[in-house]
């Protein structure tokens, strides 16, 4: 049962420092609503930074996030670890949501975490070479999130 998502920011719920998107919003609170956690990956290039590292989000929009996590352009199996850990959920309860197959998708399902990819904007055409790059489901709008994870 999926009880946490993590997020890839830039691409799947923002586009860079433009801000977040409506339908995030609306899918974040129908989220929140249904009791899920949820962590949120930033490149840190993306946002200014406090002096403790944490990014300034437009919006107010730390409020729907248990934990947020500054990372590199490429994600890391240590970031998601980290969000895993801060949610206190074990890989197999969560789903890491992302715009890319050969990064977000790859890196979670090489710890066992299910795996959404969002076909959408510049990666949209990145298509999966290697057999960690196969997400559990392709969806092309946030809208298909909810859906998706129930059947997880």
């Amino acid at each position: 049962m999926i009880k946490g998502l993590i997020f890839d920011g830039n691409g799947t719920l923002y586009s860079g420092k433009e801000g977040f998107v409506d339908e995030s919003i609306d899918l974040l609170i129908d989220l929140a609503q249904r009791g899920y956690k949820k962590s949120l990956l930033v490149d840190s290039s993306d946002f200014n930074l406090c002096s403790d590292g944490k990014p300034v989000l437009p919006y107010g929009c730390e409020i729907y996030f248990s934990h947020i996590q500054p990372v590199s352009d490429f994600k890391k199996a240590s970031d998601l670890k980290t969000c895993a850990r801060v949610m206190d959920l074990s890989y197999r309860n969560i789903v890491v949501i992302g715009d890319r197959v050969r990064t977000d998708v790859s890196s979670a399902k090489k710890l066992g975490m299910k795996t959404i990819w969002y076909r959408n904007g510049t990666f949209k055409n990145e298509m999966p070479r290697e057999l960690f790059e196969f997400p559990n489901f392709v969806i092309y709008s946030l809208e298909d999130v909810v859906s998706s994870i129930e059947r997880l």
